[in-house]
This record gives C-alpha cells, structure tokens and sequence, in this order.
C-alpha cells in the first residue's frame, strides 16, 4: 500500500491539472498553485498556514477532486512534527484523519521507545 500511495503522491498533478486553495477565512477560493505541482512535495510548498481545502482541478472536463488528506499527510512527512506542536500545524492538516492518525503512530512509537 505505501508504494502505491507513494506512487500515487509522485504523480501528484499532470498536465491538465492544477491545485485550488481554500482559505479559512470566508472559506472562498484563495489562490491556485502557480506550476502544477508533479510532487508532493510542491504541493506540500504551495500551501498557506489558512488553507482549509486543496481541491485538484482537471482543466479538460472541469472536475474537482478534494486532495486535502493526500497533501496533509504529505505535509506530516515532510515536517514530521511533535504533538506538542499542534497550534503551529496549517489548519488543512489539524483538521485532517492524518494528523489523526500521526498521533496514534507517534504514541505507538513512543511506548515502543520506553
């Protein structure tokens, strides 16, 4: 599963497609990626610590995907943040199953540590 996901998250964007941003404030379209992020990682660069939702649009037919958890979890693997963060995290990623779920393996991790 992870390869694919990975496989996944590297093709993060083709051609036809960019990223859309929604702020938390008026929860109204805020900005669009410049370049169509290819990675992960330049989706994970393009986010602002408001942005609420990413939403893929494909240019051919117009149809939005919300892409909010791929890019949080990537943003989490990137930072790799301490619970103890958690008021500094951009609100996509607070509001997300991943950090959810990076809390569980942080604290499975941690009671394996002690």
């Amino acid at each position: 599963m992870c390869g694919e996901r990975e496989d996944i998250l590297s093709k993060f964007c083709n051609s036809q497609e960019f990223l859309l941003f929604v702020d938390q404030y008026d929860c109204q379209f805020v900005h669009e990626a410049e370049l169509s992020p290819s990675s992960k990682q330049d989706a994970v660069a393009a986010c602002q610590d408001t942005t609420l939702q990413i939403v893929r649009m494909d240019q051919t037919n117009w149809i939005g995907e919300d892409v909010t958890e791929d890019v949080a979890n990537a943003w989490l693997d990137y930072y790799a943040p301490k619970p103890t963060q958690e008021r500094t995290l951009p609100a996509f990623v607070l509001e997300s199953h991943a950090w959810l779920q990076y809390l569980k393996d942080f604290r499975l991790i941690y009671r394996q540590i002690k």
